[in-house]
């Protein structure tokens, strides 16, 4: 439910237990992602524009998941949670 970023948060099937896979994997994809990202720049002239535009796509996911759980962490904080 981490990963499931259409629409707003489905906060009913987010718990602690799924935190540090979906955070994981969001993390594992951005690096890939900006990897490749790196790899097209180094062989093509880039703007500044294109370039920031570019990272603020791929770090969204991450940035969205994130907000869920400190939302969580904010409404229903629990030890779990925290670690």
């Amino acid at each position: 439910a981490l990963l499931d970023q259409g629409g707003l948060p489905k906060f009913s099937k987010i718990g602690p237990a799924l935190v540090v896979p979906g955070m994981t994997e969001l993390l594992d994809r951005f690096e890939r992602d900006v990897t490749d990202l790196e790899a097209r720049l180094e062989s093509q002239a880039a703007t500044y524009e294109e370039t920031v535009e570019a990272v603020e796509k791929l770090s969204a996911p991450v940035s969205y998941a994130w907000g869920v759980v400190g939302h969580l962490n904010g409404v229903r904080n629990s030890d779990e949670l925290r670690e």
